[in-house]
């Protein structure tokens, strides 16, 4: 069962920045912060739900490189033609992730900051000399 938490919702990013405290977790699809919360490893007071937070969502290219939003899911990545035409192997790494309920809701800046050391979503970025960009 999950402790008791209350969801905040942003719609911008300084919205969200302005929320986050100690006892806040800011999170986008939550598949592995759930888990850590069902079993007891962690116990915030308040989610920051970052998946209405529109600049964080979705792919885009400019001046020639691959923007994507932390907020987008694998399956998203997997069969957007942004990620299709400029980096297949991307595509193909992201459709390989977790189970389709992961896909479905884990998203990349989740998989990103949750830092597993054998995730493939990381691995390939690393391969792909891609650049993250924190705030």
């Amino acid at each position: 069962m999950l402790p008791a938490f209350r969801l905040l919702q942003p719609h911008r990013t300084e919205d969200a920045l302005d929320l986050l405290a100690e006892d806040r977790i800011a999170y986008c699809g939550g598949t592995e912060l759930l888990m850590a919360m069902k079993l007891g490893l962690l116990a915030p007071a308040s989610l920051i739900d970052l998946k209405r937070v529109p600049e964080l969502r979705g792919t885009s290219v400019e001046d020639g490189r691959l923007r994507v939003g932390a907020s987008t899911t694998h399956a998203e990545l997997a069969k957007t033609a942004d990620v299709l035409r400029h980096l297949p192997l991307f595509s193909e790494v992201e459709f390989s992730v977790g189970n389709p309920r992961v896909r479905a809701q884990g998203s990349i800046g989740g998989n990103c900051c949750f830092a597993e050391p054998r995730s493939d979503v990381t691995t390939v970025l690393a391969a792909l000399d891609a650049r993250l960009v924190l705030v």
